[in-house]
Order: C-alpha cells, then sequence, then structure tokens
C-alpha cells in the first residue's frame, strides 16, 4: 500500500467502453491509499470481480476502489501526475488474517503455538461494463498498451520450493525470481496493537523484487495464478524479500467464486470456412493456446445455430474439437465460442456448406447391446442433427435429433418379457435414408421380494415361519428353492384392499404369494432362492440366508423352602426333577428358582428378593 496527499482527479469523459484492465495495475482506495489488482474472477452468478489483497481494504472499512492512470504510476514511468480514470467497482468480501480479519492465537515467537492461520484476499465487485478485467499480468513494457506485454493467466497452481515465479504491480513493476520457502507468515494487523498479528499461508522469495503499493498483486509462474502479493522489503534493502498469499488457499474463502482464464477463438480446420461438407459428415475445428503454453483445462465450445438451442462440445487435450453436419443441405451459418465456466473467448461467425448424400447410420446408446432389463422407458442414441430416426420392430415410433446429436423416443406401452429387439434408420428431406442399426436385449419381470425373511435374520428354533410370504407381479408363477431344492410353486394374486387404507392402495396392482417351509427346520443356515416368471421368462433370483439358532441346554428347578439355594438347578445336583426343566438363562453363575410365593435371581452368592416374598421364621 502506499498514500498520496495530491491526486489529480479526471472527472471527464468516463472510461470507453470495454476498456481492459490487467492484473498488475494500480487502484486508489477511497482516493487515499493505493494498491495493484490481482486476478480477474467471477462471482457465483457470473458478475465480473477483481481479487487483490485483504489487507488493502483496512480490514473492511474501505468502499471505493478507482482505476488508477497507468503513465502516473511508478511502474509506467510516473510521467504525470497521479490521475484517476474510473471507477474500478467497491470493496466486498475481505479477510486479512483469520475469519472476520480476527489475530492468531498463541505466541508469535513459537511457532508451534500459533493458531488461527488464515489467508489476504479481497474482492472488488460492482465493476462497471464499460471495464473489462483481463485474465492477464502486465509486464509494464508499455503504460499506454498494457496489454502488448501482458502474459495470459489459464488456471492455478500451487507454489513450491524452487519454483519460478513473477509478480506484477504498480510500483515495482515486473520482478521475476524464484520460491525459496512456502509456509505460514506472521505480520503485523491494521490496529496498531502491540499484540495484533495476523497469520496467512503463503510463500516468500528472496530474489523478486517489491514495494509499497504492489500490495494484492498477480503472482504467476508460466500462465499460472500462484498468488497475490502481501508484504516484502524494498528494493536495495540488506536482505530483499517478498511474501505472496497462496491463491488456491485463499480461494477456499470465496465459495463458487471462478478464476477467469484465457481462452482463444475457436477456428476451422475441416472444412475450412466457407467450404463444403457432406450431410452427417464432421466439422472439425481447433482452439489454440497461444500466446499461453496451455489451454485451460475443462474447456469447450459452444456452438450456436440460429433457432435452435445452443451445445457444447469437448475441446481435447491437442485443442482440437467436432461436432456432426446437419441433415439439411445447403449453407450453414454458426458462431463457435471456447467456454470454461464464465470464462470466454468471445464468438466466431463461420460458416459451410451442407451436401447432399447418403445419411450415415444412427447410434443406439441405450440399451446397451444383449442388456437384460427389466424395464425400459427410452431408447436413445446419437445421429445427424435435423434428422428423424424411424424405430420398428419391438418398438414404433420417430424421434428428432436435435443440434447437439442426440435423439431420444419414451417407450410408453408395455413391451413383451423375452428376446426383443429394435431397427433404427435415419431419414431426412433431400438426403438417401441411412442403413438400419439393430439393437438385441432382452426383458424379464423384476426380482420378486421377500417380506417376512430378511437376509441374515436369525430365529429361535421354535421360532421359525411356516410359510415364506412375499410380493410380485401379479399373477406371476412363484418358485421358491430352500436349500437348493424346489418347493411347491404358486401364482401370486392381487391384494385385497381398502379404499381407507393409503398404504394398501400404493400396492394394490401388485401380487402377494406364500409358499409353505418345511417342517422343523434343522439348526444352522439356510438358504432361498425366490424366482418369478411372467410369459414363460423368469426374473433374477431373490437370495437370502436365514439362521436358525440351536435349541438351548435344559436343567432341573424346583422350589425351595429356605436354607441354602446355591446348588439348585445346577447340572449334576442331587435334587429331584419332578418339578419340570427351564433353561438356563445363558450367563454362567446366573439361576431361576421358583416357589415359596416368589423368585429369587441369584449372581454367584448375591440373592435378590422379589417384592412381596414371604419368608419364614
Amino acid at each position: 500500500m502506499a498514500k498520496y496527499a495530491n491526486v489529480k482527479l479526471e472527472e471527464g469523459e468516463p472510461i470507453a467502453p470495454e476498456d481492459d484492465f490487467y492484473g498488475g495495475q494500480g487502484y486508489f482506495i477511497d482516493r487515499g491509499t493505493v494498491c495493484s489488482a490481482g486476478f480477474s474472477a467471477f462471482s457465483p452468478s457470473g458478475d465480473p470481480l477483481v481479487l487483490t489483497a485483504g489487507h488493502c481494504t483496512d480490514d473492511g472499512a474501505a468502499q471505493l476502489a478507482e482505476v488508477a492512470l497507468p503513465a502516473s504510476e511508478p511502474a509506467g514511468g510516473a510521467s504525470v501526475p497521479p490521475e484517476i480514470t474510473g471507477k474500478l467497482g467497491t470493496f466486498g468480501f475481505s479477510q486479512f488474517g483469520g475469519p472476520n480479519n480476527s489475530w492468531i492465537t498463541g505466541n508469535p515467537e513459537n511457532p508451534d503455538t500459533i493458531g488461527n492461520i488464515g489467508t489476504d484476499i479481497a474482492v472488488i465487485e460492482g465493476v462497471p461494463a464499460a471495464l473489462k478485467p483481463q485474465p492477464a499480468a502486465t509486464q509494464w513494457g508499455d503504460p499506454a498498451d498494457l496489454g502488448a506485454s501482458s502474459v495470459k493467466i489459464v488456471g492455478s497452481t500451487q507454489p513450491f520450493q524452487g519454483q519460478s515465479v513473477c509478480r506484477s504491480g504498480r510500483t515495482s513493476g515486473w520482478s521475476c525470481g524464484t520460491v525459496d520457502e512456502v509456509g505460514i507468515y506472521v505480520m503485523g494487523g491494521h490496529s496498531g496493537l502491540a499484540n495484533d498479528f495476523r497469520a496467512i499461508r503463503g510463500f516468500l522469495s528472496f530474489s523478486v523484487q517489491s514495494s509499497g503499493g504492489d500490495s494484492g498483486g498477480p503472482w504467476i509462474s508460466g500462465n499460472y495464478a500462484v498468488g497475490t502479493h502481501t508484504a516484502g522489503d524494498s528494493p536495495g534493502s540488506a536482505q530483499n524479500f517478498a511474501v505472496a498469499t497462496t491463491l488456491n488457499d485463499a480461494m477456499t474463502r470465496l465459495p463458487g467464486v471462478q478464476l477467469e482464464v484465457f481462452l482463444n477463438k475457436p477456428v476451422l480446420t475441416s472444412p475450412a470456412d466457407g467450404d463444403a461438407v457432406a450431410g452427417g459428415g464432421t466439422i472439425t475445428g481447433r482452439v489454440d493456446a497461444a500466446p499461453a503454453t496451455s489451454l485451460a483445462a475443462n474447456s469447450k465450445v459452444r456452438i450456436s445455430v440460429p433457432g435452435q438451442d445452443p451445445f457444447n462440445v469437448p475441446v481435447g487435450g491437442d485443442g482440437t474439437w467436432h461436432f456432426t453436419a446437419p441433415a439439411t443441405p445447403g449453407e450453414l451459418s454458426f458462431t463457435a465460442e471456447t467456454v470454461n465456466g464464465f470464462s470466454s473467448s468471445g464468438a466466431a461467425s463461420l460458416d459451410v456448406v451442407v451436401g447432399s448424400g447418403t445419411l450415415p447410420v444412427p447410434v443406439i446408446v441405450g440399451p446397451s447391446e444383449s442388456a437384460v432389463l427389466t424395464s425400459i422407458d427410452e431408447i436413445r442414441g446419437s445421429g445427424t442433427p435435423g434428422a428423424t430416426v424411424e424405430l420398428s420392430g419391438a418398438v414404433v415410433g420417430s424421434a428428432l435429433v436435435s443440434w447437439s446429436g442426440q435423439w431420444v423416443f419414451a417407450v410408453e406401452s408395455e413391451l413383451d418379457y423375452g428376446p426383443t429387439s429394435v431397427t433404427a434408420v435415419q431419414t431426412a428431406t433431400g438426403m438417401q435414408d441411412s442403413p438400419p442399426v439393430v439393437r438385441n436385449f432382452t426383458l424379464v419381470p423384476p426380482t420378486p421380494s421377500v417380506t417376512n425373511i430378511k437376509d441374515g435374520q436369525h430365529f429361535a428354533w421354535d421360532a421359525v415361519p411356516q410359510e415364506l410370504t412375499g410380493a410380485s407381479l401379479n399373477g406371476a408363477l412363484i418358485s421358491v428353492e430352500f436349500d437348493g431344492v424346489k418347493l411347491d410353486s404358486v401364482v401370486a394374486v392381487k391384494p385385497t384392499v381398502h379404499a381407507q387404507d393409503a398404504d394398501a392402495l400404493a400396492v394394490e396392482a401388485s401380487g402377494v404369494w406364500s409358499v409353505s417351509l418345511p417342517a422343523d427346520v434343522a439348526a444352522g443356515a439356510h438358504t432361498l432362492a425366490v424366482t418369478q416368471s411372467m410369459e414363460g421368462v423368469a426374473s433374477a433370483e431373490a437370495a437370502l440366508t436365514f439362521i436358525v439358532d440351536p435349541k438351548p441346554s435344559v436343567t432341573a428347578v424346583l422350589p425351595v423352602e429356605g436354607g441354602d439355594t446355591a446348588g439348585a438347578g445346577r447340572a449334576g445336583s442331587n435334587i429331584p426333577t419332578s418339578y419340570g426343566w427351564l433353561a438356563l438363562t445363558g450367563a454362567d453363575g446366573i439361576w431361576l428358582l421358583t416357589g415359596i410365593g416368589g423368585s429369587v435371581l441369584l449372581l454367584g452368592s448375591i440373592a435378590l428378593f422379589a417384592a412381596g416374598r414371604h419368608t419364614r421364621r
């Protein structure tokens, strides 16, 4: 940051339409201090933003940012007095240190104790429509044309030790060097209090030069954004240093904000602009990376044809893109624009001549060949834009191919179960029909459900269900295998429902069934496999396992008339067994004894007496 006492304010003509603004340019803060712009960006709704240093906002007190005339800046030669050429915007979010500009916790002299580590980032919003922030950092080669020597930004990257970096700012201009360390940096805050320290994640260079007023300016490595300038020592100091805030970390405080990236306009490669292409042929183009070294990752080309919805096609790693020529012969005029999130290249107007001929075979994407399905709602695929796909076979109808090359046919009628096929042919006026394509698939009933036994469920030896019940299609033939042995098959029937039973009405169209299970099912694991068949076609199995727990061991119990009860009911006791048998509780040292008008639960030598027990004396 820096301050001017006598700033010359130009209140004349506003900034010309689409006046470019670059990273590294200076701006005035409330017509007092100055900082440098960092990177252009977009809000979550796509509005233009400028990123800069959070400490430039004086902990959020700053309001107005205005563009400084480059020729009046030290980096631009300062050939004229300081001037303001127009509004840059107003300050929105800002953070210097922890959230809400909070101070560190711990002792700044003991790095191991430092907490509340934050960042140094601010957003300038409300950028005028007449001003166009550019995804580039100026090298200050010519203050009258900052774009001539600018470096394009195509993404962001993490800093690392030994990385080559350059910084741009309105005071020291362009300076390059290497990253000497990456870490956490503590510095004094705006309050002036002795214990006001702020901590940020950033990186440091001993070779990059900076001065006051460079704060907020961009740090880049090649064509990638790395950070925004935070602090440094003046050139000529005993030990020069410059510190930047790590941009990727700072962006985590700005959810939904996108860095603007440089994109070239698309060009045609085959056919050339104005040349001919066969209907259904491929229109191919390219997006160049130069003057950047690479194209922004995940870029697309947006194709717009008059009267049609725009559609996007991906751009390959080599910069190529393509789409299918339409089925309508004649001149095709369209625009192509490279896009990446809210970043865009601007539209290029292109023309080709579509010739007549034979349409290519359409593609059926879904269902896949030889698919086994329980239902089918649509048949979809790709083809020649503007063509009609005629379907025959199990499905009869037609679907129009959109300009994105996709078509979808909604299957509204029920198809028969079993193997089936669909044939597709493309047709269009003035074009010869395509050869047919056939797609084979099989429709089977859905897997039935078992309602009274769950997979992995345990049953007591005397509580195994006597029958298996479930839900399926009404009228389906239900087949059940128990431990690999087939049981009697049954036909599912429509359940009885009542109008007042809303839950029952929901399954009114389904069927229910029950099959008797073998009697005296032995202890252990047992398997069930259930299928349903319709029109002779079987569903996939509903397979599950259940476990029958073994019958517990038993012991004799008898009433007790006082005296020592410790041995009652124990195995090996000489006590008569005429009073019957009761199972042990399952825990060692615990027995249930009955009689004498109540009960006693013995845990070792401890006896708990039931309320109301009568004791003999």
